[in-house]
């Protein structure tokens, strides 16, 4: 003959139950949260990438991409690189941006507004060549955010265009949200 069955402690039974349902709630509720934030960043992401593709595309306006193609290594201390410097910063302060670099097809720096000597490659630029070759073939374009040494970061390109309708030049907006 089988023992007699304990039968079950109300009490332990219930705080089983109890700590069961806190436990699923707060799985549900991690669950929940990490959605909103996903849809939260992405929505941000993008809405930080359509203003800094605005601010590069005005920026780009009224730049003449001949003088700028025509600017050498050396030509830094000359008074229209200096004004087109001077009028990058004024736009990159105004609307809160890191940095305006102007880059050549190579993803070379000629000009920026701090940071970049001329000719130097442009990091922001290297890493995102798909958003920059879509710049050189006339669109806007701006790039996921990214991380760099524990620093999040956004860019924007958009291309200058010469007399002729032709993209001679791209300028980069970097702006760390």
């Amino acid at each position: 003959m089988r023992p007699p069955v304990k039968p079950a402690n109300p009490r332990r039974s219930g705080l089983i139950i109890a700590v069961s349902f806190a436990f699923a709630f707060l799985v549900l509720w991690v669950l929940v949260l990490r959605i909103i934030y996903g849809r939260v960043f992405n929505d941000l992401d993008a809405e930080l990438g359509n203003r800094l593709k605005s601010v590069a595309a005005t920026a780009s306006e009224g730049i003449d991409a001949a003088s700028i193609t025509a600017l050498l290594p050396g030509d830094e201390s000359k008074p229209g690189y200096m004004e087109l410097k001077s009028r990058l910063g004024r736009i990159a302060r105004l609307n809160g941006l890191g940095r305006l670099s102007i880059i050549d097809a190579q993803n070379r720096n000629i000009v920026s507004t701090h940071g970049y000597t001329m000719g130097e490659k442009v990091p922001s630029a290297e890493a995102d060549l798909n958003r920059v070759t879509e710049a050189w073939s006339g669109t806007a374009a701006s790039s996921r955010v990214y991380e760099i040494s524990g620093a999040w970061f956004k860019s924007a390109y958009a291309p200058i265009y010469d007399k002729s309708g032709v993209p001679s030049a791209v300028i980069c907006a970097d702006a760390a949200p």
